[in-house]
């Protein structure tokens, strides 16, 4: 009986053990063909009527894959919303390229401008420039005004969420200067501070309505006198300034106006002698700048998308023998240390220094971000005026340049 019981327990074994095994082996299958479709779902939805888009909101990073060829369209597939004052950069209207795509989105928020302490104008907006906001918002700020954002004190005064941008109005001067009528808006609490600000400068023979220590007041009238002096006002263009911003998050080449510069205006007042009816000499004795300059803001991408491999692999790929490969690292190491859109004195450009750095277009019109077509214009270079890289790395070492 014992003998029967212990042969049932081994054929019972054996069939679990098979169960076992069969499980595995139907388990693996059903495995590799998920794995198989997946592949196969993956290659039908990366073809070449696909868009990459990369879709940028606040601080959402989202990345889609997508058959449509709008950015609105792209949107909608990502199932994201986009409000009336919602900016969309791209715009929605614009089409999909075929490389990857980067859709930026500034979400509208409420904001509060008040106006010398009283008007209040509120608007919805996604512009972050306090002068745009204030122009979407049908405020005119003029010269020398004053906009500022404010945290909100109080719920109940400001009359919701959102920012508070207050304005505090400079004050007009109606000032008649040799003879000359001019404007001028000021936020200084002095008459010697507006002429300060002003850049006038007065004589020791010069006059004023005013001690210089009148408070400045809106629409108020000041003369100045200059006696036994001619003169003339003439009005000039101030050029504005530009101010670059470099983004490295965006591509090199990329370029955009994000504030158009324009020209102020100055009155430029001159001390004339006259004889005879003929003007013999003339001097400059004030200019005051009744129109400031709007600065123009620019952003330039310097993001540069190399090449994969090491500097090793870059020379190979630029046809440089391995012999040389430790003369090419010394040269580039010191001239630019190995960085592709290095600027140098009197316009050298790349990994070789290239003077100028167009130089390098004759061999690739990449020259300006590709480390391969740099090095193998460096290589031109160096056989065809030292006989090869070697006899640029001895000149190198004698000269510390080739």
């Amino acid at each position: 009986m014992i003998f029967k019981l212990r042969g049932v327990i081994s054929v019972m074994r054996r069939i679990h053990t098979r169960w076992l095994v069969l499980a595995l082996v139907m388990t693996i299958a059903l495995v590799s063909a998920s794995f198989t479709g997946l592949v196969r779902a993956t290659n039908d939805r990366v073809d070449s009527s696909s868009r990459l888009v990369t879709i940028y909101d606040h601080e959402l990073e989202k990345t889609i894959i997508t058959k449509s060829r709008t950015v609105k369209q792209a949107l909608a597939d990502a199932k994201i919303r986009v409000g009336r004052h919602d900016q969309v950069s791209p715009s929605l209207s614009s089409q999909l390229s075929r490389d990857s795509n980067i859709i930026n989105i500034k979400r509208a928020r409420p904001v509060t401008i008040v106006d010398e302490k009283s008007v209040r104008t509120r608007v919805m907006t996604a512009e972050t420039d306090i002068n745009k906001v204030s122009e979407q918002a049908g405020v005119k700020l003029r010269s020398h005004d004053i906009a500022q954002t404010t945290p909100i004190d109080s719920f109940l005064d400001s009359g919701g969420i959102g920012q508070v941008v207050e304005i505090t109005r400079a004050k007009t001067v109606n000032l008649r200067l040799y003879g000359q009528r001019l404007t001028l808006r000021t936020q200084q609490k002095t008459i010697a501070g507006m002429l300060k600000e002003a850049n006038i400068k007065l004589g020791a023979s010069d006059t004023m309505s005013l001690p210089q220590q009148t408070g400045v007041s809106d629409g108020m009238d000041l003369q100045v006198w200059r006696n036994g002096v001619q003169t003339v006002d003439q009005v000039e263009a101030v050029p504005f300034e530009t101010k670059v911003i470099e983004d490295a998050g965006k591509k090199l080449g990329y370029h955009e106006v994000q504030t158009a510069g324009h020209p102020g205006k100055k009155t430029v007042i001159y001390q004339v002698n006259m004889q005879n009816g003929v003007e013999v000499a003339r001097q400059k004795i004030s200019e005051v700048v009744t129109e400031a300059p709007i600065v123009q803001v620019e952003i330039k991408g310097t993001k540069v998308e190399l090449p994969p491999g090491s500097h090793t692999d870059w020379m190979a790929m630029a046809g440089i023998a391995e012999s040389d490969y430790g003369a090419v690292n010394y040269i580039i190491s010191h001239e630019s240390g190995w960085r592709v859109t290095a600027k140098g004195m009197g316009g050298a450009y790349g990994l070789p220094q290239a003077l100028p750095g167009s130089k390098m277009g004759s061999v690739g019109a990449d020259w300006a971000t590709n480390p391969i077509t740099q090095l193998r214009w460096f290589k031109q270079y160096c056989d065809r005026r030292y006989g090869g890289i070697q006899g640029a790395y001895a000149h190198w070492l004698k000269y510390h340049s080739y």
